[in-house]
C-alpha cells in the first residue's frame, strides 16, 4: 500500500494549466503517465472543501490559479482511458480531513 499525495498526473496537469506544455509533447506526458497510473489498484481524487488555501508559502493561493488546475484534472478525469476510470474514488477534502485529526477509510 503507497500513499502518496501526489499522482505522476499531477505535474502534467500544472504544466498544461499554466499553459505549459502542447501537442506532442503533451501526448507522450499523458501517455507515460496513463500507463504507470494502470498499475494502481485505487486512485483517490481529493477535492477541496471549497475553503481558500491557506498561506503557508509553498502553495499558490491564487483562486484563479486552483480554480485552472481543478478543471484539467476534471477534463482528464473525464477522457482518459474507462481502466483508469474505474479506478477513481472521488472524495471531498472535508470528507477526510478535520481540525483534530485525518483519515481515510480504505
Amino acid at each position: 500500500l503507497i500513499i502518496s499525495d501526489r499522482s505522476p498526473i499531477d505535474t502534467i496537469m500544472y504544466a498544461q494549466a499554466m499553459g505549459c506544455l502542447v501537442g506532442h509533447q503533451m501526448k507522450n506526458l499523458f501517455k507515460m503517465a496513463e500507463d504507470w497510473m494502470e498499475t494502481y489498484e485505487s486512485i483517490y481524487y481529493i477535492r477541496p472543501a471549497g475553503t481558500s488555501a491557506v498561506p503557508d508559502g509553498i502553495r499558490s493561493t491564487d483562486e484563479s490559479h486552483r480554480k485552472r488546475v481543478e478543471d484539467c484534472f476534471d477534463d482528464w478525469m473525464e477522457r482518459c482511458n474507462m481502466s483508469i476510470q474505474k479506478k477513481f474514488k472521488i472524495l471531498t477534502s472535508e470528507t477526510i480531513f478535520t481540525k483534530t485529526h485525518c483519515w481515510l477509510e480504505v
